[in-house]
């Protein structure tokens, strides 16, 4: 059991912080961080379609964000012309 707090949350809480569940996903050697962030993703939509309407669910950390933001930037660097 926790308690989640966010900057819009404690107007609408019953209670500064609400109740909450955390679910951490770690990382095992040896896998993709990113494929394993969609498809956690993916099962969070479909569990999100059978729960209560007064349960919340919220992705807090995705390491996938930082992976592919960072994929990214080395491609535009490898793709971008060089003058020297």
């Amino acid at each position: 059991m926790s308690r989640l707090w966010s900057a819009g949350d404690a107007a609408k809480a019953e209670t500064p912080g609400d109740t909450a569940v955390s679910l951490i996903v770690q990382k095992q050697s040896g896998t993709n961080t990113v494929k394993i962030v969609h498809a956690v993703k993916q099962r969070l939509a479909e569990l999100r379609e059978v729960l209560p309407a007064d349960i919340e669910v919220a992705v807090i950390r995705d390491q996938s964000r930082f992976i592919e933001n960072s994929i990214h930037e080395v491609q535009v660097h490898l793709l971008w012309p060089r003058s020297w």
